[in-house]
Formats: C-alpha cells, sequence, structure tokens
C-alpha cells in the first residue's frame, strides 16, 4: 500500500468512527451492552455514558496514538524499532525514503486496526437495540478477517523490508 493510499485509508476510517461514534450519540439508550460473552449475548451492561467515553477514549488511544506513534517511531537514531535488516533501512541515504515509507506503513495498519473498532461499534449499537443480543458471529467474523488480515499484513511487510539484495536472490 503506497503512502498517500495508507493516509486516505486513515481518514476514511477515521470519519467513520467518528460518524458511528456520533449516531450512537444519538440513538443508543440509556443502558448500554458493554462486554459479550461468546455467543453474543451481553454480559456487562453500563450506561450511554459509559459507552460513549469508551469508545471515544478507544479511539482516540488507537487511531490518534497510533498515527502518532507511526510519526515518532523513526525519529532519533532507531533505538526503539524492531525491524527486519534496521542497519540497511537506517543507513542515511535511505533513511528519508524508511520514513516515508514506515510511516506509510504503519498508517495502514492504523487504518485496518479502525476497521474492526468501527465493526465492533456496530455491533454494540445493535445489540443496545436487541436487548443485549449481538450475532456472535458478528464478532467472530470481526476478529477472524482481522487476525487473518493482519497475518497477512505481516507477511507482506516481511518482504517488502526485505533489502534489494535479498530480493534478487531470493526470487533468482
Amino acid at each position: 500500500m503506497s503512502e498517500r493510499a495508507s493516509r486516505l485509508a486513515f481518514g476514511v476510517v477515521c470519519a467513520a468512527y467518528v460518524a458511528v461514534l456520533v449516531r450512537l450519540a444519538l440513538t443508543l439508550p440509556a443502558r448500554v451492552p458493554l462486554h459479550f460473552d461468546g455467543s453474543g449475548r451481553a454480559d456487562s451492561w453500563g450506561s450511554r455514558t459509559e459507552a460513549l467515553v469508551l469508545w471515544t477514549v478507544l479511539g482516540l488511544v488507537m487511531l490518534v496514538g497510533g498515527a502518532l506513534l507511526a510519526r515518532f517511531a523513526t525519529a532519533g537514531n532507531g533505538t526503539w524499532l524492531n525491524l527486519p535488516h534496521k542497519d540497511y533501512w537506517l543507513a542515511p541515504e535511505r533513511r528519508t525514503a524508511f520514513r516515508r515509507r514506515f510511516e506509510g506503513d504503519m498508517l495502514g495498519f492504523v487504518a485496518w486496526t479502525g476497521v474492526l473498532l468501527v465493526s465492533l461499534m456496530l455491533l454494540t449499537g445493535r445489540a443496545a437495540g436487541n436487548d443485549g443480543a449481538a450475532p456472535g458471529w458478528w464478532f467472530w467474523s470481526s476478529l477472524g478477517v482481522y487476525l487473518v488480515g493482519t497475518g497477512a499484513w505481516i507477511a507482506w511487510l516481511l518482504r517488502r523490508y526485505r533489502p534489494p539484495s535479498d530480493r534478487a536472490r531470493l526470487s533468482g
């Protein structure tokens, strides 16, 4: 995913997150399910305010915090970075390109995580209007798709951050 596509995806997901949060603020009943068992039945309840504060804080931490982490993770000498072929990517002649690439890749993953959060907010809204019952498949399929997508993302990143000399050697 290009840096531009990652930024666009992040913007779209943030807009969707805010839109769903506003929708929930306008439509949630006074009593809202906050936690579900494995079958999709609510096993913990709270107020509308609690649910909205929870989703607001979660969105700020995951989306805004993730974007800030993506922005500042490559600052300094790279001590805090854990990536394959670190010496290659942090060489002075590649550092600027690496920062752009890494920030875009991280932003793409933050957007992907935001998709999961939006799905779970929609699930909460549906369950709130259905006496705490939510389709069990919704959570499990959302989580499954997220985990499979994350695995594919990791495999893609491992290939993407392979130095060109390694790519030529492995493909030839």
